[in-house]
């Protein structure tokens, strides 16, 4: 199998996990597996106990769980959650692994980013 082959199947395990399938846009794959992420409901509730807006967008993640929960603006980044006409959602959850469809509001880059479930703060 030759390198670009095994580069497919590879991604294609991926979009598997966690029931992605391509459509008209392609995006490229960010891996935030070593990140600590929050959204939703649980961000809301950090957002109320640390009062504020410390970052922006609607997904806030960090290398540290510690920075995350203190809201260390130094070491916490955050991207918006790209809602988008040819997906029918833009969460994807897997047994191991979750992939969500970002914009980063940066040089009109847009990933699906990757995390690991067990990083999730709920």
């Amino acid at each position: 199998m030759d390198l670009i082959e095994k580069y497919k199947s590879a991604l294609q395990e991926i979009y598997d996990h966690i029931g992605f399938e391509e459509d008209w846009s392609v995006f490229p794959v960010d891996d935030s597996t070593e990140c600590y992420w929050i959204f939703g409901d649980a961000l809301e509730k950090l957002l109320e106990k640390k009062g504020g807006d410390w970052f922006f967008g609607d997904l806030v993640f960090s290398p540290s769980k510690e920075d995350l929960l203190n809201s260390n603006e130094s070491n916490i980044y955050s991207n918006e959650i790209l809602h988008h006409r040819f997906y029918k959602k833009s969460i994807f959850v897997g047994e191991k692994y979750t992939g969500i469809l970002v914009d980063t509001h940066s040089d009109g880059n847009k990933f699906l980013q990757i995390f690991e479930n067990d990083k999730q703060i709920k």
